[in-house]
């Protein structure tokens, strides 16, 4: 057995949990390591406190205000609890921000519209016009390239 092993198994050997062929195998690790061996003796010790401290009673009704505590903490902060979950902590933030994000694409669909009526219709020459690049000029007169298609004659306007 690896000492890994043994320290998980430890506490339950302490409570008598163990089936019969852990415990003969944990024992017998016990024998030959000391360092679980120390490990054994020092939670022994812990647990032989802690049965021999004294014990005193919890006062009348102090499990149940324990409990309806938790209720209260459990229902404030969100989280489920045994009554269920409180749907109008988790549903209300999301509504909202479906709310705004169908706003958002709403005011985008009517500026769309809203440009788009507002220019003047294009025929189909207006369109292959403003995609053609026959418009632009290779070479503004006032670019160098201008100058030295100037200079030689090259341009055909």
């Amino acid at each position: 057995m690896r000492c890994k092993k043994a320290h998980r198994l430890l506490s339950p050997y302490l409570d008598a949990e163990l089936p019969a062929g852990e415990r003969h195998a944990l024992e017998t690790h016990l024998r030959e390591c000391g360092a679980c061996w120390k490990e054994y003796a020092e939670l022994r010790e812990v647990k032989e406190l802690f049965s021999s401290a004294e014990r005193y009673p919890a006062p009348f009704g102090m499990a149940a205000r324990v409990a309806a505590r938790a209720r209260a903490s459990a229902e404030t902060s969100g989280k489920k609890t045994e009554r269920g979950i409180p749907w109008g902590t988790l549903l209300l933030p999301r509504l909202a921000g479906g709310l705004v994000a169908l706003a958002i694409i709403g005011a985008g669909i009517l500026s769309g519209s809203i440009l788009a009526h507002s220019l003047p219709p294009l025929n189909a020459k207006g369109i292959a016009f403003s995609l053609s690049l026959d418009f632009f000029e290779a070479a503004p007169p006032e670019s160098l390239g201008g100058a030295y298609l100037a200079m030689t004659g090259e341009r055909t306007q």
